[in-house]
């Protein structure tokens, strides 16, 4: 999840390949209002703004960057900033976050429950900059 410059909260559904998002139009505190903000995606995990209108996702395999309009709360121009990321495996899921020195940060997790994993990028948090 990551709010959003307006104030919109955006979740991923993973097995849907979507990044849906929810407003409270209403100021009652419960979202009134539900649409897609980005589809096609790879089991989408991990979401985070560097800025109001850049958009980042983690899918199990690749980060991608979107452009994102903070007022029609739509995602575009979807980039690869980060191919290759060690995807599958019973911890499938990638969550990010922007640290204090700009890079992005991205869990990865291990390939089993009980294993020695052969790539060091599993069972990790890995850092990478953000282009």
């Amino acid at each position: 999840m990551a709010w959003s410059a307006q104030g919109d909260l955006l979740v991923s559904l993973p097995r849907r390949g979507q990044v849906v998002g929810l407003r409270d139009t209403s100021g009652t505190g419960q979202a009134d209002r539900r649409w897609v903000v980005a589809d096609g995606l790879n089991l989408p995990h991990g979401l985070a703004f560097r800025d109001p209108g850049t958009l980042y996702v983690a899918e199990t395999g690749r980060i991608l960057r979107f452009r994102y309009d903070p007022e029609a709360g739509k995602a575009s121009q979807p980039e690869v900033v980060v191919p290759d990321i060690p995807s599958g495996g019973g911890h499938w899921t990638r969550t990010i976050a922007f640290g204090p020195d700009g890079n992005v940060y991205v869990s990865i997790g291990s390939s089993c429950n009980v294993c020695l994993e052969r790539d060091p990028r599993r069972a990790a948090v890995v850092r990478y900059r953000p282009d």
